[in-house]
């Protein structure tokens, strides 16, 4: 799960962190580079904040359409006489074009294009609080996951101490076979619940 969050293959994703219970406390505080690397890799979340970056260059282009435009066009004049002693061949010529009676339709796209904006931004910011919900749980799931494991361990190891007590007191005649039995039927059980 943590492989997908983080768009990491699964031995790399091992490479980075050791899964054992004795390193697993370390993982705990290390969660912020693993939130960092889920956060930067998501497909979705880049998606979003590529676009909110867009916008903010959309904001930009309807606010410089508030102020005049100066432009320059420069080229040559192909219909060239060389017998004529004026030559003009080549020409440069500037523009300024300011729009004097659109200055409402401007303000409206201006707060349109801020609006849509935040809207990425809420986006993004739901985006983010998913993904650090989900590597949260998948951190506590692999936290007791390797709890779990420790204590199935932990009862493989007193089911082995069992038998081998109910083995003795059958060889030595003070225990039955029903105990012996019982005693090997826990440990095979412990044992399948191990693996």
């Amino acid at each position: 799960d943590l492989a997908m969050l983080t768009y990491l293959p699964s031995d790399q994703l091992a490479s980075h962190t050791k899964w054992e219970a004795d390193t697993l406390a370390s993982i705990v505080p290390g969660k912020d580079s693993v939130l960092k690397m889920a956060l930067s890799q998501y497909p979705e979340l880049q998606a979003i904040l590529n676009l909110s970056s867009s916008q903010e260059s959309k904001i930009i282009e309807v606010r410089a359409a508030r102020y005049p435009g100066v432009f320059l066009n420069t080229g040559y004049d192909w219909n060239y006489s060389p017998l004529t002693d004026e030559q003009k061949g080549w020409y440069a010529l500037v523009t300024v074009r300011w729009d004097l009676f659109n200055g409402n339709a401007n303000r409206y796209r201006e707060k349109l294009e801020y609006l849509k904006k935040e809207n990425y931004n809420y986006q993004a910011e739901e985006m983010q609080n998913y993904v650090v919900r989900e590597v949260s749980n998948r951190i506590i799931s692999l936290l007791e996951t390797v709890e779990q494991i420790s204590l199935t361990r932990s009862l493989l190891k007193t089911t082995r101490e069992n038998l081998a007590v109910a083995q003795g007191q059958y060889i030595a005649g003070t225990g039955s076979i029903l105990e012996l039995t019982d005693a090997r039927l826990t440990d095979l059980q412990a044992q399948k619940n191990n693996v």
